[in-house]
């Protein structure tokens, strides 16, 4: 390839790359009220503080794999625009439905969608992870409250039966000798759960190539601070009736901060190191050069960007007025 023709693929790859970059960027701005809604529930909510980091773990990925080689040259394609086409209609869903959940999940969807049109389906799968890292954006996992809390009671009562205590066992309200507890929202473990799934996911990619393995530590990720979150319930519970209320509160304080987050991981991730059959170095890809025969002819970035941007402006109206 001579000077010239470096020069042409190089500029051609940075403007398919910022027109990739102009799509997420006007998507946000196309659905202000959502993207603001979803940003809201991350600062409003403690079980969703974790999705500020999202982005810039995606972006560090992405920085670190694309280093050190130029920019490949993108392969947009009209055919992978139909899955934009679904993601917006999630999102219509939603507002048709009132559904928060739905809005959040179909423009997350439309955005990664979208990202995949630009790059054609080659380059997409050479950074899978790093764009797939994207869905933890989504605020989810508050329909399962309920669920925890309720397990965390029975745990709870489950322990104290086991040691003999006397516990009148209401739903979520319980009554021991040191009085009466409730398991509440807060107390449900969700915040932590969803931090370990998302620090798990992330750990699980770095460190493994089996995807059994990967599978597995994920899974654990699952389990353990489910359980973690039930045996620290009933250890405020007992201190709280071999000693007083008080005392049991200022230890609660204490051990339901980050803490108790940091102890589950260090955990899980020195038991996940014991296992790891991944070098960092294989995280980086070699560079990819665009399948000619995947991608339409000259120009087809702009044809695909109009695309799935009108996609997206008809979503908008059709939510505006329904």
């Amino acid at each position: 390839m001579t000077i010239t023709a470096l020069q042409t693929h190089s500029k051609t790859a940075t403007q398919q790359w910022m027109l990739t970059a102009a799509w997420g960027i006007l998507l946000i701005c196309l659905f202000w009220p959502t993207s603001w809604d979803i940003v809201s529930i991350w600062r409003s909510s403690p079980s969703y503080t974790h999705s500020f980091y999202v982005l810039p773990i995606s972006l560090a990925i992405l920085f670190y794999q694309l280093r050190k080689a130029p920019l490949p040259a993108l392969a947009p394609n009209l055919n992978l625009v139909w899955p934009v086409a679904i993601g917006a209609a999630l999102w219509v869903g939603g507002v048709l439905l009132s559904i928060n959940l739905l809005q959040h999940a179909g423009l997350v969807a439309m955005l990664v969608a979208g990202i995949r049109a630009m790059l054609g389906h080659k380059i997409f799968q050479r950074h899978l992870f790093a764009f797939c890292f994207l869905g933890f954006m989504v605020p989810f996992g508050d329909e399962i409250v309920p669920l925890l809390q309720t397990f965390t009671a029975d745990f709870i009562v489950f322990a104290l039966n086991l040691l003999n205590i006397p516990v009148l066992d209401d739903g979520i309200y319980l009554t021991t000798p040191a009085g009466l507890f409730l398991v509440e929202e807060a107390c449900a473990g969700l915040r932590f759960l969803l931090a370990t799934i998302m620090v798990g996911t992330l750990f699980a990619w770095i460190s493994f190539v089996s995807l059994k393995r990967r599978l597995i530590f994920i899974g654990l990720c699952f389990i353990i601070p489910i359980f973690a979150n039930a045996l620290r319930a009933t250890g405020i519970v007992l201190i709280a009736t071999w000693t007083d209320k008080e005392h049991a509160a200022g230890v609660d304080h204490l051990v339901y901060g980050w803490g108790f987050f940091a102890v589950i991981l260090l955990l899980l991730i020195g038991l996940g190191s014991r296992y790891a059959d991944r070098e960092i170095e294989s995280l980086r890809p070699l560079p990819v050069v665009s399948d000619e025969n995947e991608a339409l002819p000259a120009k087809s970035g702009l044809i695909v960007f109009a695309s799935i941007l009108l996609v997206a402006i008809v979503a908008r109206l059709i939510g505006e007025f329904v």
